[in-house]
């Protein structure tokens, strides 16, 4: 009773097809579950607003130092409305401080922004691309005109903008605009 079994020969057509492990079936069934969605993501999409375009001020306005402050003063005010939550007030303050003071970018960049919380995307896309005019490296112009387009669904755009804001003055939440829009631009 104390026999070994004989281990069986192989052939040579058998060794010749290995048989493929149960990893590597693993591996392909998470690759397929792991593919690109077949259409994009348009969740948050909205249309754009059909409104009046707000004004931009006069670009060959000589600002005085008064003029500044008030345009301050104004800023001011606009801030304090959109931490209140009341955004058309903001959006008011801060028209005001533009005609007051048309060449900050900074002006038009965070009415902008006040524009984008009332799902303005075309009206925000004008103040940005006017922030971009009066400072090429206005990073809150890219930011904002990139979520905007974002909202638009022009995710190319968006990712672009998204992008060149991070470049310029990395920020947490444009970065986490910017990854939200990446699977609709790897799509594309």
């Amino acid at each position: 009773l104390g026999a070994t079994i004989p281990v069986p020969k192989k052939s040579a057509s058998a060794e010749a097809k290995p048989e493929p492990a149960a990893d590597e079936h693993k591996v392909e069934e998470e690759e397929e579950s792991e593919e690109e969605p077949l259409e994009l993501d348009m969740e948050g999409v909205i249309k754009g607003e059909e409104d009046e375009p707000l004004p931009m001020g006069d670009p060959s306005k000589e600002v005085t130092e008064e003029d500044m402050e008030k345009a301050n003063e104004q800023r001011d005010l606009a801030m304090n409305a959109f931490n209140e939550g009341s955004y058309e007030k903001a959006v008011e303050h801060y028209t005001n401080a533009i005609e007051l003071n048309p060449g900050s970018a900074i002006l038009h960049a965070k009415r902008a922004n006040v524009l984008l919380k009332l799902n303005k995307p075309l009206g925000a896309i004008r103040d940005c691309d006017k922030a971009i005019s009066l400072n090429a490296d206005s990073a809150q112009g890219y930011k904002f005109r990139g979520r905007a387009h974002r909202l638009l669904g022009n995710f190319l755009d968006a990712h672009r903008d998204l992008a060149m804001a991070c470049k310029l003055d990395y920020d947490d939440t444009a970065n986490c605009w910017l990854k939200e829009v990446e699977p609709n631009v790897c799509f594309l």
